[in-house]
């Protein structure tokens, strides 16, 4: 397997995928909330607008593991975007990120694609 460090715009990245992680970012002051307020973990326009969409819809919650492949998202050189959910913000960490890296390899290695670009989000 070949590993590149890139240090560009997500949007330009020219990849088989694009993958970005959704954290729920609700009730961050302890208090409880039945909605979740989720959020893309990059700070990309083109990327939070490809996925505006499938986020306005209720579609995605942020819960660890949850995938969305979204197929020619706009704006992006990717082919493709997957959105893959982390779980609670103010409980992610280093560790949680190393498992979604694994599980995003396993995800797209399914789908038959062999190569893809992680956005690796600001860890507090």
């Amino acid at each position: 397997m070949k590993t590149n460090l890139l240090l560009s715009n997500p949007a330009q990245v020219e990849t088989e995928c694009l993958v970005v992680i959704a954290l729920d970012r609700g009730a961050l002051d302890g208090g409880q909330t039945d909605k979740p307020e989720v959020s893309l973990e990059t700070s990309d326009d083109a990327v939070q607008k490809a996925a505006g969409e499938v986020m306005a819809s209720g579609e995605l919650s942020g819960k660890s593991f949850e995938t969305t492949l979204l197929h020619h998202p706009a704006g992006l050189k990717a082919k493709r975007l997957l959105v893959l959910g982390g779980g609670k913000a103010k409980t992610f960490s280093t560790f949680d990120l190393r498992r979604l890296a694994g599980a995003a390899a396993r995800t797209l290695k399914s789908k038959g694609l062999r190569s893809f670009a992680f956005v690796t989000p600001r860890l507090a």
